[in-house]
């Protein structure tokens, strides 16, 4: 227990701000831009939170750096509540800048599966519910099989979800 967690008492608390921020990082740059809209949104969701004055704010941005994906680790300590709120925030996030971008789409339902819920219908329904370009979601999709490919993950290969996903008759 560092110094901040014993003077905050927060640790569980900070580690899914922290778990935020990494995500908040990850999916703002999903779509190729990080928009000024974004980044402004993510400081005030994180400093708006209960008692996160400004120390805690840079503590907690400092671990977001420093650990990175490492965070992930954590996740099976979450509770549902905790994990629906992550939800939440990344769907908040996506429509920050005013334009829910299909990578963005990809990259919530990737952290959905982290975060251990039912994916298997998500994406489609994403596309309904939010008027998403489904080509920006194909290509996304097929960016993230290239870098599997690439780094020799075949194993996790978007390529079947990428061709039900072309096959589905949306407007």
């Amino acid at each position: 227990m560092g110094i901040f967690d014993k003077l905050f008492k927060n640790s569980d608390e900070d580690d899914k701000l922290v778990m935020l921020t990494v995500i908040a990082e990850t999916l703002s740059k999903s779509d190729g831009i990080k928009d000024e809209k974004e980044t402004i949104w993510i400081s005030k969701y994180i400093s708006n939170q209960p008692n996160v004055n400004r120390e805690r704010f840079e503590h907690i941005m400092k671990r977001a750096n420093d650990e990175g994906n490492e965070i992930f680790n954590k996740v099976q300590n979450l509770n549902e509540e905790d994990k629906k709120e992550i939800l939440k925030f990344m769907f908040q996030l996506a429509l920050a800048d005013g334009y829910f971008h299909g990578a963005e789409a990809v990259t919530i339902v990737g952290f959905a599966t982290i975060l251990g819920f039912d994916t298997s219908h998500m994406l489609n329904d994403i596309h309904s519910d939010f008027n998403i370009d489904k080509n920006e979601i194909i290509k996304a999709l097929e960016d993230i099989n290239q870098t599997y490919e690439n780094n020799g993950l075949d194993r996790y290969s978007t390529k079947n979800l990428i061709s039900d996903f072309k096959n589905i008759n949306l407007n």
